[in-house]
């Protein structure tokens, strides 16, 4: 798999996550879905070993467009207290501590978690230009917050790159033991998660063709009608 194509995937599934949950009209249907999602993200980080699917859920969940379903939360909280709660309390502390890799690896880890410093990999000097004349900041994304501007944090996320490299052998091992011989997965199955399906599913045959930015561009814009439609903005009558 590719840099672009983990990267991408990532987009993918976190733009899904959200999808499912704001296409929904039915209030109660949409803090179902939000649990059923809760649980397959546990499911995924506790069963699987799995910190980059964990990551693309988690992503999902936590975009400012599904947060700010005040109405939404509140139902989730009354409907699926233990739900709530470990999302609140300990799944998306765990997310932060992954990305400032603080979070101890679990020894049934088969995927580790690569975001960051996969999107390191992708930074250039145009990134720098545009976010220091942007943001009045420096380049890595955890900046702000540093007082190093985030030397220690990039040198800490190499660090973890070299540590998953030596490691590969036993990603290997434990992802082998969760998909055993009699977990046959045939070649359609097997297509649902090639980045070109991802591509079609998402922003069809035409869309798939476009420039990343113009594609991620409109459907951010759908994703925040989506939302809207769920619940209007504070003020709006």
């Amino acid at each position: 798999m590719s840099i672009i194509c983990a990267i991408f995937r990532t987009e993918c599934m976190k733009t899904f996550v959200a999808v499912t949950i704001l296409k929904t009209a039915d209030l109660n249907e949409r803090a179902e879905i939000i649990h059923r999602w809760i649980e397959m993200a546990i499911d995924t980080k506790t069963a699987m070993g799995n910190l980059y699917g964990f990551s693309g859920i988690m992503l999902g969940l936590c975009m400012p467009e599904v947060q700010r379903l005040t109405n939404t939360w509140h139902t989730v909280r009354q409907k699926y207290t233990d739900s709530a709660f470990k999302f609140e309390s300990k799944l998306r502390s765990t997310l932060k501590a992954m990305n400032e890799c603080t979070n101890p690896q679990a020894p049934n880890t088969s995927i580790p978690h690569m975001l960051p410093f996969i999107l390191l990999f992708e930074r250039d000097l145009d990134d720098d230009v545009y976010l220091n004349q942007k943001h009045g900041s420096s380049v890595l994304q955890w900046e702000n917050t540093a007082a190093d501007y985030g030397l220690q944090m990039l040198f800490t996320h190499l660090q973890e790159a070299r540590a998953i490299m030596e490691n590969l052998t036993l990603y290997r091992r434990n992802a082998e033991h969760i998909l055993s011989d009699s977990c046959i997965i045939d070649d359609l199955t097997l297509d649902m998660f090639r980045c070109e399906f991802h591509l079609k599913f998402l922003f069809g045959s035409k869309g798939a063709t476009a420039r990343s930015e113009e594609r991620h561009a409109k459907f951010q814009h759908v994703i925040t009608t989506l939302s809207d439609n769920c619940e209007l903005p504070p003020g709006v009558s």
